[in-house]
């Protein structure tokens, strides 16, 4: 395989096309055969670090290969030789690509191409044909690096696996951004994985093993065929900022777990400093991109929204966007609520709002960590589950799914109701839900113990229907509180736990 910047070329890079196009950066690549490859695929790009490459004094590398024996659970380690390091067909590597290929000043830029010298497969006159058993014995919950063998697209749903999550992660430099595919859902289309594509897997439940045959490959009518098959109900999100966006995904399943389970995707850290991120906060504080969850369940489930700059999380203003409720029965509600302001949106009656992305910020319980910064002069951050984990009131939005096959979630309240505060215990704020089944003054009121009014959530008249109020408790000492609902007549209260 040689580089070639004029001529027409195959695939090597992140999508189906004939050019390696974008900027400088990250790629996840694939060995098209076992042995020392990566002179054979790297010689006509700049390469550094290591022996045998085009900077071997650098003090960077700029390839890596991944780790999954280490302590952490995976990590990757930089490229040693670059003519006698060795690479397993179906093994993935990560190669941060230049523009000025020989690095004398002149960026040759993009695209880049890669030419075929006549080979159906792999590289170095060599056929790679027959099954390629990428992994084997890969344990619960660590992360394999594999790829795509072959010069043609093949398809994760047609590929053998055994003690594998469903979910497949293929990095796109070109977003910043993981895509997804789980057999059902994501932005990976259809699971297709382009020639020479690096992807990740994770173990579930031990002795993950993963096998590449050209059965898997990919006919060229595979997306038609795959359309009539049914599959889970879903709702896609999509966060933008100006050119930036990113995707999380609810997933109705009857096959999936209140748990973490093989059908769920978890939220990888992207390959880059700057980006936006949006993902669900599912089981033990777990970041998802792809949610999946039973079907016929009621659940609350945090929504976060990240912006980074340079490696900062910031603050900024973004279109939360939505598709796919439609496809959902009428008995499925689901409502996005903003905890800071109280507005509970019913996702059919909108397709999008604009929605505050708020900075990130290192509290004394130690919930986030640092991401690092990435550089040449060290390794990439690890794409494992982002690095930090939020508890539930952290998270300003959140989506409220509701579930009754007979449709009464639709109808109006029949009595006043007072719901418990969620969460419960609470620091600093609380969501508190009511209900008024008629037009009505209503005042919902907190309490201490001695009696004293703390704060007035509401004081007015409210219609018929189904309302939340969020209580912020930041400037009060922990302890017992007590809701006080006054509608017409009636009068209702709750306690509730302050824990600072």
């Amino acid at each position: 395989m040689r580089l070639n910047n004029n001529e027409s070329s195959h695939v090597f890079f992140n999508k189906v096309s004939q050019r390696i196009t974008g900027s400088e950066g990250f790629r996840t690549l694939s060995a098209p055969v076992s042995g020392p490859v990566f002179d054979d695929l790297l010689s006509d790009f700049w390469t550094q670090g290591f022996t045998g490459s085009d900077g071997p004094s650098a003090s960077a590398v700029n390839v890596w290969v991944w780790d999954e024996t280490l302590d952490t659970g995976g990590g990757w380690t930089g490229l040693k030789d670059q003519n006698n390091d060795n690479l397993d067909a179906g093994q993935g590597f990560l190669f941060y690509i230049y523009s000025d290929d020989d690095f004398d000043g002149t960026p040759e830029g993009f695209p880049k191409g890669l030419t075929n010298e006549g080979v159906l497969y792999g590289g170095n006159l060599t056929r790679n044909t027959g099954s390629v058993q990428a992994v084997s014995n890969l344990e619960d919950g660590r992360f394999f690096l594999s790829g795509n063998p072959y010069q043609q697209t093949i398809d994760w749903d047609m590929v053998t696996t055994s003690g594998l999550s469903n979910t497949v992660y293929v990095y796109d430099h070109a977003s910043s951004s993981w895509r997804l595919w789980n057999g059902t859902s994501g932005d990976l289309t259809d699971g297709l994985i382009a020639p020479f594509q690096g992807f990740f897997v994770q173990g579930n439940g031990g002795n993950g093993s993963l096998t590449i045959e050209e059965a898997d490959i990919s006919p060229t009518d595979a997306t038609f065929y795959k359309a009539n098959s049914a599959k889970p109900l879903a709702v896609e999100f999509t966060l933008e900022k100006e050119d930036q966006a990113n995707k999380t995904w609810l997933n109705f399943n009857e096959h999936a777990k209140s748990a973490f389970d093989p059908y769920d995707g978890l939220a990888l850290q992207p390959l880059a400093n700057s980006y936006l991120q949006l993902y669900t906060i599912g089981p033990e504080n777990t970041n998802l991109n792809i949610n999946a969850f039973p079907n016929a369940q009621d659940i609350t489930i945090p929504l976060s929204m990240q912006l980074y700059e340079d490696g900062s999380s910031v603050e900024s203003k973004g279109t939360l966007g939505w598709s796919g409720i439609d496809q959902l029965p009428d008995w499925y509600k689901i409502s996005l609520v903003d905890t800071k302001t109280g507005q509970k949106i019913d996702l059919r009656e909108r397709a999008s709002i604009e929605v505050e992305i708020e900075e990130v910020v290192q509290n004394q319980e130690k919930d986030f960590k640092k991401r690092e910064n990435i550089s040449l002069a060290g390794n990439p951050p690890n794409p494992v589950p982002v690095a930090y984990k939020f508890k539930n009131e952290n998270t300003r939005y959140k989506l409220e799914i509701r579930y009754s096959e007979s449709g009464l979630d639709d109808e109006l309240p029949t009595s006043v109701n007072l719901q418990q505060n969620y969460p419960n215990p609470f620091n600093p704020a609380t969501m508190i839900e009511y209900d008024v089944p008629n037009r009505a003054e209503v005042t919902l009121e907190i309490y201490d113990m001695l009696g004293r009014k703390v704060a007035t959530l509401f004081n007015g008249v409210r219609s018929a229907g189904t309302y939340e109020a969020t209580f912020n408790a930041g400037k009060l000492a922990s302890g017992l509180y007590m809701s006080r609902l006054t509608v017409g007549n009636t009068v209702l209260t709750k306690k509730m736990m302050l824990v600072k």
